[in-house]
């Protein structure tokens, strides 16, 4: 029975501690790393309760829900990466949309640069360098005033974009961490129930197709438990 349950909550644990990293190349990385809900640290104290006070029914209990909480983990970690490749995939439409405003920009303070370079390498004399450079500095620095006046703009509405997709990404991964604990705490009172005796596991065999749940009326009086509360997905602030 040790076995079964360490088995059991080990898996389990894992799948309440996610995040994500970066591999070398840029790719996602996940590591299940989450940090553990309030509601499923109880609900896996209880577990571990009920498995040692009724060890009949770890066997037939965990190898039924065992492979639902790794679904469940899968399913999170599929829906996190997605929220996170959607994020990068609009940082790269942002940076390629304002990639020919920079080039243009480059091109500009170049321009600008070797106008001015040129009356030095161009000039006989001191007095054509600085008449030169006299000349061409005015007109230059009105061209850079409006390059400064320009990229101020720009630099805001990019600023502005990455606002958007910020939030975007925050309520895209706090959705799909709601929907993991809903699932897994909603899955955690199943497994108790069935480890209370009050949903018995029918196991397949020659005459039953697939897995079924049986809700039976207990002899035994169940061990209360408090109500797990679902609140609300947290709104980004």
């Amino acid at each position: 029975m040790f076995s079964k349950l360490s088995v059991l909550l080990v898996c389990l644990c894992a799948g309440n501690s996610l995040a994500l990293t970066h591999n070398l190349d840029g790719t996602h990385l996940f590591h299940l790393t989450l940090k553990n809900h309030v509601k499923i640290q109880r609900l896996q104290v209880e577990t571990e309760t009920l498995a040692e006070a009724h060890q009949d029914k770890t066997t037939t209990c965990f190898n039924h829900y065992t492979p639902i909480f790794s679904n469940l983990t899968n399913q999170y970690e599929y829906d996190y990466n997605v929220c996170l490749d959607n994020y990068d995939n609009a940082s790269e439409i942002i940076d390629a949309k304002y990639a020919p405003a920079r080039n243009q920009f480059q091109n500009t303070i170049l321009e600008s640069c070797k106008s001015l370079y040129g009356c030095n390498v161009n000039s006989t004399s001191n007095y054509t360098a600085f008449d030169c450079i006299a000349e061409h500095a005015a007109e230059q620095s009105k061209a850079l005033y409006n390059l400064s006046a320009n990229g101020t703009e720009i630099s805001a509405k990019i600023k502005e974009e990455y606002r958007v997709i910020d939030v975007q990404k925050e309520i895209c991964i706090n959705n799909a961490e709601w929907i993991y604990v809903v699932e897994s705490a909603d899955t955690y009172e199943e497994l108790n129930t069935c480890l209370r005796g009050d949903l018995i596991i029918v196991t397949p065999g020659p005459d039953i197709p697939g897995t079924s749940l049986i809700t039976t009326t207990s002899d035994n009086t169940p061990v209360p438990t408090a109500p797990v509360i679902v609140d609300a997905p947290p709104t980004p602030s």
